[in-house]
């Protein structure tokens, strides 16, 4: 399809919010996922984080074979399979054997850490996104005409200077957003957050209340080459797989560029 993996002109940006790391090039490409306040309960936020930070920490035997063939190759510093005693490491472990090698070694260890952790972070990703997909829960407040309304109307809005929209659907509690940032324009986590913050608020008048509307954290994910077109297919698929329609078209809050409908 038109487009569409991550561009890289500039240095990637990454911050940290929680325990998760966010990684929003400019000029990238991401599928984005943001839900109302209260939308997945505590225990199982609670659940979720426990097995991200129990996965962060240990490599699993695949990634342990990976790791033990770069470092066995690293020359400036004698391999030891003591690291690999009853076949387990830890990241702790990794970063106290990376003070052993010089700055050039240090490069390709510090790799492997970075990997580790964004691999983790998709995989929390996920896990939020299926649960999310598959036990809709209250508040369904985005299922309000008005407030649907308000936020398609806020989504295609921010479009004009900030980024290419290229779909996105509005669930009862939840949406799913794909774009490519416009370079020039401000960081992406900055867009989203005022995106959030006026539609929150103007959503928030329309039910009459005050508090919280959106969790604050988003899940983010930066689309790679060959992700758009399974990614795409996933977020205009969501309402047919929630079983509210039979094609994704009769979703009244979904929305798909018009480059891309004529590949349909």
């Amino acid at each position: 399809m038109t487009g569409q993996g991550a561009t890289m002109k500039k240095p990637k940006t990454r911050y940290w919010s929680g325990r998760l790391p966010h990684i929003l090039p400019f000029g990238g490409t991401f599928f984005i996922t943001y839900r109302l306040f209260g939308s997945i309960p505590s225990a199982v936020i609670r659940s979720f984080k426990m097995e991200y930070e129990s996965n962060l920490m240990l490599f699993r035997p695949k990634e342990l074979e990976g790791i033990k063939t770069t470092l066995s190759q690293l020359s400036d510093y004698k391999f030891s399979e003591k690291w690999f005693d009853n076949n387990q490491l830890t990241i702790k472990d990794l970063e106290k054997i990376k003070i052993k090698f010089s700055d050039l070694s240090k490069k390709k260890i510090e790799s492997i850490l970075r990997k580790k952790k964004t691999l983790e972070s998709k995989r929390h990703f996920k896990n939020i996104d299926d649960f999310l997909d598959s036990n809709l829960q209250e508040p369904f407040w985005l299922r309000i005409p008005a407030i649907a309304q308000l936020n398609f109307d806020n989504l295609k809005y921010y479009e004009k200077d900030n980024y290419k929209l290229w779909a996105f659907t509005i669930m009862p509690n939840h949406i799913h957003l794909l774009v490519t940032h416009i370079e020039s324009a401000p960081i992406f986590w900055k867009i989203l957050q005022n995106q959030k913050s006026f539609s929150a608020k103007k959503s928030n008048e329309i039910l009459k209340r005050k508090g919280q509307f959106w969790e604050r954290e988003s899940f983010d994910h930066l689309v790679r080459k060959g992700e758009f077109d399974r990614i795409l297919l996933y977020i205009l698929n969501n309402p047919v797989k929630a079983g509210f329609v039979k094609n994704w078209k009769d979703w009244q809050w979904s929305y798909c560029h018009p480059d891309l409908l004529k590949e349909f």
